[in-house]
């Protein structure tokens, strides 16, 4: 199982309607209505599998589009240094 985790020193804020994260180094990534809403389920660590069923019942998402466009998109945070990736049994 994979779990999210925001990493220290993220910052959020609402820039004209639109949230954006900021990294340590103040890169920013604007998000859309369904990665605010992911970013708001990882205030506290989740599993992917958390996050899929979530978005999944908040939009009108078929699970393997949700499992895949999440990976993606977290795998875009992580290089984004804005979440850390990790294994828990």
């Amino acid at each position: 199982m994979t779990v999210v985790t925001r990493s220290p020193g993220v910052v959020t804020a609402h820039i004209s309607g639109q949230l954006v994260a900021l990294n340590d180094k103040m890169e920013y990534v604007a998000l859309d209505p369904m990665g605010e809403a992911i970013f708001e389920l990882i205030k506290q660590p989740c599993s992917v599998d958390q996050l899929v069923e979530s978005v999944t019942a908040r939009f009108d998402i078929d699970e393997p589009t949700c499992r895949a466009d999440v990976s993606e998109f977290l795998a875009q945070l992580q290089s984004s240094r804005l979440v850390s990736l990790s294994s828990a049994d």
